[in-house]
């Protein structure tokens, strides 16, 4: 595996979790703690799938391919509720 890829993801993750926090932060000093709470959920599991990478690099290429396919799922329902042509990347 080339660094490359790795230093993307690392890059990727953090952007992520860095602009999750960000929110985090904007919605408490607007008191929408209700908004605030359901940005927990999707920084923490960035900061966890980042730490499994960097602790096992092998698991890199499954990280990314979940994530991948969690996006394809949504495309995937965008699509056909507005009668667009799409192409799964895995079909069912």
């Amino acid at each position: 595996m080339t660094k490359g890829v790795e230093d993307l993801y690392y890059l990727y993750a953090s952007r992520h979790v860095n602009s999750a926090v960000d929110a985090f932060i904007l919605l408490r000093r607007e008191h929408r703690i209700d908004g605030a709470r359901l940005l927990v959920r999707p920084a923490l599991e960035a900061m966890l799938r980042l730490q499994a990478v960097r602790a096992k690099t092998y698991l890199l290429y499954r990280v990314l391919l979940g994530e991948a396919l969690e996006a394809d799922k949504w495309f995937g329902g965008v699509a056909k509720r507005h009668d667009v042509a799409y192409t799964r990347l895995r079909p069912r």
